[in-house]
């Protein structure tokens, strides 16, 4: 006896998670649209990923004004 999923389960299985996919870019859809309580200026959004949450960005120098944002890791300096 073999413990290998049958063709049938694998198509379950297939389904389930395109059904959990479509759900989860429903939501993320949903939360685009929700601001943050203390966002930024759109400007000086993470170019990379657009986080506009002020919490998820990370100022780096005073001198350049380097940011670093914690949902992308990506490092810039806001509004240029």
């Amino acid at each position: 006896m073999s413990n290998e999923p049958t063709r049938d389960q694998i198509e379950d299985l297939k389904a389930n998670l395109a059904y959990h996919e479509h759900q989860a870019a429903l939501i993320r859809k949903r939360l685009a649209g929700v601001p943050a309580a203390n966002g930024v200026a759109k400007g000086d959004a993470c170019p990379e990923c657009g986080e506009r949450d002020a919490d998820r960005l990370e100022q780096l120098n005073d001198e350049d004004g380097q940011v670093r944002c914690l949902r992308c890791d990506f490092i810039y300096i806001p509004g240029g």
